[in-house]
Order: structure tokens, then sequence, then C-alpha cells
């Protein structure tokens, strides 16, 4: 592989690495808690955030998952704004009871059009 193509490869993840790294500050996670939900080490997250190593999809959306975080998003860059910054900022142990509350909503929500 030539060095063109490992820039244009790097340059491709930086972003996805930005968004991740602002998720993961907004789920009040350090690099070394993520890293060890995600079972990877403070220093290989860190690579990774920096562009010195690239993510693979396994990693992703591990990531995504722990932060609550749709793995998609991270790659498009869609999730910023909107229902998922407030999903961000429930804490994890909030999160079931928040969901149910919005099943409720949607529910009753429905009934009043039906």
């Amino acid at each position: 592989m030539g060095k063109k193509q490992k820039n244009q490869e790097k340059l491709q993840f930086e972003p996805i690495a930005l968004r991740l790294d602002e998720w993961r500050e907004r789920a009040g996670l350090s690099r070394e808690e993520l890293g060890a939900r995600i079972n990877m080490t403070k220093v290989s997250v860190g690579r990774m955030v920096n562009g010195k190593q690239n993510w693979n999809q396994e990693a992703l959306q591990l990531a995504a998952q722990v932060l609550g975080v749709d793995w998609a998003d991270l790659l498009t860059g869609t999730g910023n704004g909107g229902i998922l910054d407030v999903w961000a900022k429930i804490p994890p142990e909030d999160r079931e009871r928040a969901l149910g509350h919005l099943k409720l909503y949607i529910r009753e929500a429905e009934e009043s059009v039906a």
C-alpha cells in the first residue's frame, strides 16, 4: 500500500475518531473507562482517536453500544443534535426507565391520533 493510500485511509477515520471522542466525553467516560468497556487499553483508544491506529467495525460497534449511539451515526456524523444528544445525557443506569417513559409517550400520542 502506498503512502498516498495510507494517508487517504487515515483521513477517512479521523472524523469518526473525533465524533467518537465527542460522544465519549458526553457520556462522561475517560478513554481508559471506554477502553475497559470495549476490551482495549487506554493507549489503544488514544491511538485510534489520534488517527495513529484504525478502528475496526467490531470496535466501533461496541464503542457505539457502550456510548448509547447508533454506530452508523459515528460513520456519517448524522448523530449530532436531536434525540441522540438527549439519550447520551441520560446516565446508562437510567436509560431503561427513560425508554419506558418514551414508549408510554409514543403510545399515548398514537392513541390520541387514532
